[in-house]
């Protein structure tokens, strides 16, 4: 399965994206039509997508010039989905953004923050909070963010700590494990220490390790961050079983890793059939 792809249709920015972003659009598209098809008899009161970089909507990619939908219009297209948010700081993307949000005929099912994600996200929960709690008789909301920073210093721990909050928050983040390498590699703590919101990741890891040794143990520490908001923590274990997605480049440089973070049983198997399906090798 691919990525939806468009002809160009318009002369607004696109971002510009290497092959490996196709890949990272076809698990989170293929996610989103299981997760509606599996949903969309429940009886909960909305579906939120939350997109706290969504970017201009669009991606051009380098290799071929091919035209992929982004995040954004992937998301829109579900018809599931009954709100949108979607954060954008860049004033240029945000604009192209805007403009084809609009023009889509879903568009005003969305909300669209011009500001940093780490700012807006107290907002965007606050609004889901509310509709949980007017739910009257039937279940709450059921939610999806993706979080999907260029690097560790994009998102702070704060941030995904303020999703997680949220009574039934589902979460594909990616975690960039090649950026935080070299961040290591300089000794250049700051932003890493906010990714995680601790500076364990940077305790129990030593230069000498190998790559695969140190990004094993941030992908750990994440997940295991993640288990006081009662979702699963993965340890090795888990490891022979696709649960997670890692992006390579053309020389099958580990790039990032794709996790998922849920608090049900069942949006943890529906990730697993997901990367079951499209035939995502496992890290070792």
């Amino acid at each position: 399965m691919n990525p939806s792809t468009e002809p160009v249709d318009d002369n607004l920015p696109m971002r510009e994206s290497g092959l490996w972003a196709k890949d990272k659009l076809r698990v989170l598209e293929a996610y989103m039509r299981v997760f509606g098809i599996s949903m969309r008899e429940k009886g909960w009161c909305a579906f939120h997508y939350v997109d706290i970089m969504a970017g201009a909507g669009k991606n051009r990619i380098r290799e071929t010039g091919e035209i992929v939908l982004g995040s954004p219009l992937i998301a829109l297209n579900q018809e599931i989905f009954t709100g949108y948010f979607f954060c954008e700081a860049d004033p240029v993307a945000f604009e192209a953004l805007q403009t084809r949000v609009r023009a889509h005929p879903r568009g005003r099912s969305a909300s669209l923050y011009q500001q940093d994600a780490n700012s807006a996200i107290g907002d965007i929960c606050d609004r889901i909070k509310a509709v949980d709690r007017n739910r009257g008789k039937v279940w709450g909301s059921l939610n999806l963010a993706f979080i999907d920073p260029e690097g560790p210093s994009d998102v702070k721990w704060s941030t995904v700590e303020r999703l997680a909050a949220v009574n039934r928050m589902d979460m594909i983040i990616n975690v960039p494990t090649n950026g935080i390498s070299r961040l290591y590699g300089r000794q250049n703590y700051k932003a890493v220490d906010d990714f995680f919101g601790t500076d364990a990741w940077r305790r129990n890891v030593r230069p000498e390790d190998n790559a695969a040794t140190k990004r094993r143990h941030w992908l750990n520490l994440y997940k295991q961050r993640l288990q006081p908001y009662e979702y699963t923590a993965l340890d090795e274990d888990d490891i022979p079983v696709l649960k997670e997605f890692i992006a390579r480049n053309s020389r099958e440089a580990q790039l990032y890793t794709l996790i998922f973070a849920s608090k049900h049983p069942l949006g943890d198997h529906l990730w697993e059939q997901v990367l079951r399906h499209l035939n995502q090798r496992p890290l070792f």
